[in-house]
């Protein structure tokens, strides 16, 4: 499990496929993190453009790390490709800074 200061920004990708393996766009996507001390938060492709495509099926979130603890997130994807994707096993760790407001 790798531990981030808090202030980083990290790069969180998701590959979707249709049932043959093959990369697909679903109809929605969605992308829901969960940081330690908030409330869940919600990105939808093409409301928010915190959600970017890069390719057939492949889309990224950059998040800020901006509280120590453990963050979760989940993909979702709906339509014509249903798929998900979660870090439940795997929890992004921040660690708490020696500096009273590090950002």
């Amino acid at each position: 499990m790798a531990e981030y200061n808090i202030g980083t920004a990290l790069r969180i990708t998701a590959v979707f496929t249709d049932i043959s393996g093959d990369a697909a766009d679903p109809s929605v996507i969605k992308f829901k993190v969960n940081p330690p001390k908030g409330a869940d938060e919600e990105y939808i492709y093409g409301t928010d453009t915190e959600v970017v495509r890069t390719g057939v099926g492949v889309y990224h979130f950059d998040l800020l790390l901006d509280e120590a603890g453990s963050w979760y997130y989940r993909w979702v994807g709906s339509g014509n490709v249903a798929k998900a994707f979660e870090n439940i096993d795997d929890p992004i760790v921040v660690t708490e800074s020696t500096f009273e407001d590090p950002l």
